[in-house]
């Protein structure tokens, strides 16, 4: 925790009181840290884009009203350490996937309604008429939704010649989902949304929503995609489907994009089922364990119950 003490001593004259490590997430190292007369959080990566892109981020979500982190400091010089940084304030309350299963059904459809209205205020940003992953700034390029959507397929695909964790089924319905629903993916309109706001990211606090942490990045493109990844999240509880109908309900969804809440499900799912065996940093592992996968591609099966292709 050297690196730590070093950052904190500049930045605010003190050693931290305590540390604690956050376990989750694939792209930063990020803790929470004790001092004198606050918690704070500090998120650290050796490449500085998903940093860089909170920056920009925060103060688009102020902007329109939503609870948000503050900045107290940053730095991607990398003379203090090998690592950029970023220190902020730290939301009271915890993730959702923390609780989940602990709420009850009024405060999951207040929790519904805020998430939606995050869909809604967020989807009011401008594009560029393009499609893909907004990182430290820079505008994607991809000319249509279809190309996203192929090249996410194309990553399972070339992971899976590592790992062999997707079974060929499945690489089967992709290739079978893709091609059915191609001209709805072309007829996307370029819109602006949040993605990673499933099971993680969304802060709560006594049974309320509270603010939203660890935006990176936007998305520009469909955003039934980020519905998709809350059923894909939830699906089989109770507590899910509660969650999953208030907000396809807030965000009066007709019939057609209900399904293609379920097509973007399944997609999500293999795409997850896929990160297995590959090491993105130390809160990821390249080990490959058999039950984890039958549990993943059990999940898959129970979707693909769902949609007829």
């Amino acid at each position: 925790m050297l690196k730590l003490s070093k950052i904190f001593q500049k930045e605010f004259n003190q050693v931290p009181q305590k540390i604690i490590r956050q376990k989750t997430g694939i792209c930063n190292e990020v803790y929470f840290v004790k001092l004198k007369d606050k918690e704070v959080v500090i998120r650290m990566n050796k490449e500085s884009s998903d940093l860089k892109g909170l920056s920009l981020n925060i103060p688009l979500f102020k902007e329109r009203g939503i609870v948000v982190p503050e900045i107290l400091a940053e730095d991607y010089s990398k003379k203090l350490t090998d690592y950029n940084y970023q220190i902020l304030t730290k939301i009271k309350g915890q993730d959702i996937e923390q609780v989940f299963f602990d709420l009850d059904r009024e405060q999951l459809l207040q929790i519904a309604h805020e998430v939606s209205q995050v869909f809604k205020k967020i989807g009011t940003l401008s594009t560029n008429g393009k499609f893909g992953d907004v990182v430290a700034g820079i505008e994607p390029s991809k000319l249509s939704w279809a190309k996203c959507i192929s090249e996410n397929i194309s990553t399972i695909k070339q992971r899976n010649e590592k790992t062999e964790v997707v079974k060929q089924k499945f690489i089967e319905i992709l290739d079978s989902v893709f091609k059915k629903y191609k001209s709805y993916f072309d007829s996307v309109e370029s819109q602006t949304y949040c993605d990673d706001i499933c099971s993680k990211n969304v802060i709560i606090y006594k049974g309320k929503f509270n603010g939203l942490v660890d935006l990176d990045s936007i998305v520009y493109g469909d955003f039934l995609e980020a519905i998709g990844r809350i059923k894909a999240s939830w699906f089989g509880t109770e507590n899910g489907k509660i969650y999953l109908d208030a907000i396809m309900s807030e965000m009066e969804l007709n019939n057609t994009q209900k399904e293609m809440v379920s097509i973007y499900s399944i997609l999500n799912r293999i795409y997850w089922l896929s990160e297995i065996g590959i090491q993105f940093n130390q809160n990821t592992s390249d080990k490959i364990g058999a039950g984890e996968v039958q549990r993943w591609g059990n999940s898959v099966d129970a979707l693909l119950g769902e949609i007829e292709l």
